[in-house]
C-alpha cells in the first residue's frame, strides 16, 4: 500500500509549535500550505464557502471539482492524469 512510516505531512512545511502539520484528509484538502493555489481554485469553483467532507464527495459538481483537486496537487503520482482530465472534460460538456 506504500503507506507512509510517519503521520507528518510530507508536502508542507507548517509548523504547529516544534511538530510539523499532521497529515489528515481536511489538511490535505484545506490546509496544507503546499498546495495554497489549488486550494483556492478549489474554494472558488465550489462557490459554497468551506464545505464538509459529505458535501464535497456527496454532490457531483462538487466531486468534480475534489478531482480536479487530487489531479492538480498530483497526490495519486500513479494515477493517469490524463485519463482523468478526459473523463472530467467529457462530463462538463
Amino acid at each position: 500500500m506504500n503507506k507512509s512510516a510517519t503521520d507528518k505531512c510530507p508536502n508542507c512545511q507548517e509548523r504547529r509549535g516544534d511538530e510539523r502539520a499532521r497529515e489528515t484528509v481536511e489538511h490535505y484538502l484545506f490546509e496544507c500550505r503546499a498546495f495554497r493555489e489549488e486550494h483556492d481554485e478549489l474554494l472558488t469553483t465550489l462557490e459554497t464557502g468551506l464545505p464538509d467532507l459529505a458535501e464535497l464527495t456527496n454532490d457531483l459538481s462538487n466531486a468534480k471539482a475534489l478531482l480536479k483537486y487530487i489531479v492538480k496537487t498530483r497526490r495519486f503520482k500513479n494515477y493517469k492524469d490524463d485519463i482523468v482530465q478526459r473523463n472530467l472534460t467529457t462530463k462538463e460538456q
